[in-house]
């Protein structure tokens, strides 16, 4: 995994963080190499092996993305698991 510094949990926690802050605003980008740049994504595609224009989605005019919360609920997800095995693992 990617993460090596930064542990899981707080990885979590950014997650957290910016799944409330999408809630209050989720803006459109002209580029989905915006959405890539965010470090929590970036950290989040790194730690899954994913690529970070994944977390993107277009909108219906095509012209803009944003970010695709349900993507991101479910990397999330993801990462909460390998918390789960790797508990299991070092017990």
């Amino acid at each position: 995994m990617y993460v090596n510094e930064i542990s899981l949990e707080k990885v979590l926690l950014s997650i957290d963080e910016l799944l409330k802050d999408l809630e209050v605003n989720n803006p459109k980008y002209e580029s989905v190499f915006l959405i890539m740049k965010n470090p929590v994504i970036d950290i989040v595609a790194k730690s899954l092996r994913m690529q970070p224009g994944y977390f993107a989605q277009p909108l219906y005019d095509g012209k803009y993305v944003t970010f695709d919360v349900e993507r991101i609920k479910k990397a999330r997800e993801e990462l909460n698991q390998k918390i789960g095995m790797r508990e299991e693992y070092e017990h």
